[in-house]
């Protein structure tokens, strides 16, 4: 839907509907995040690990929302447009990819040992 310079009626409604589908779908696994945060830490660090992944989650939140989406979508700046959902598809399929293994090794070492 990114690709063409001018988008129909029917793109743009495509692509609105897509950019809430995303924000929907990330905001409903970030309970799943931090039951994962609650979980894997040891009792003594558990408070400590769930304040360090709600400052880092803050952190990147801030970085990438106000500082490097408004550039992507920026005509005087970059100006990728609906291009830019590509790199997030892109950025999210490795992360989703590295959790996943990293998610199946950390279970398969600790309940199945």
């Amino acid at each position: 839907m990114g690709i063409h310079r001018t988008l129909s009626n029917s793109e743009s409604i495509a692509a609105g509907t897509l950019a809430f589908l995303i924000s929907a779908v990330a905001n409903l696994l970030i309970p799943v995040l931090y039951t994962i945060a609650i979980e894997v830490p040891a009792t003594r660090l558990r408070v400590k690990s769930i304040v360090l992944a709600h400052a880092v989650s803050s952190i990147l939140d801030m970085g990438v929302v106000h500082i490097l989406q408004k550039e992507q979508l920026t005509s005087q700046k970059w100006n990728w447009g609906l291009k830019s959902y590509l790199f997030w598809a892109g950025i999210n399929f490795i992360i989703i990819t590295y959790i996943h293994f990293y998610l199946r090794k950390y279970l398969e070492t600790k309940c199945f040992s």
